[in-house]
């Protein structure tokens, strides 16, 4: 692979200034502490592989990121519990 072909590497330190931001928001979304450490670092994930195109717009691109992870590990969830009851529900049904 040539060097044009590469993409360029984001500057992070920009993208770190949000970092308290990051968390705090990622906190108000999931409530489950855990869960929120585990949405920002997927955030940063993200950020490292696609640095937004316009530099100031990276506090809502990091928001934006935030809240689709969020709703991504909400879903998730729920998707689990849901299988979880139907599995319990066939488990109590055999005698």
């Amino acid at each position: 692979m040539s060097d044009s072909d590469s993409q360029p590497v984001p500057e992070l330190e920009p993208m770190l200034a949000h970092s308290a931001y990051v968390r705090a928001l990622a906190r108000e979304l999931v409530y489950d502490a855990a869960l929120a450490r585990d949405v920002e670092q997927e955030t940063w994930l993200v950020a490292m592989a696609n640095a937004p195109r316009d530099p100031a717009a990276q506090r809502g691109w990091l928001a934006t990121i935030v809240r689709n992870l969020a709703f991504k590990a909400w879903r998730s969830a729920a998707r689990r519990r849901t299988r979880e009851t139907v599995h319990a529900r066939a488990k109590s049904a055999v005698p």
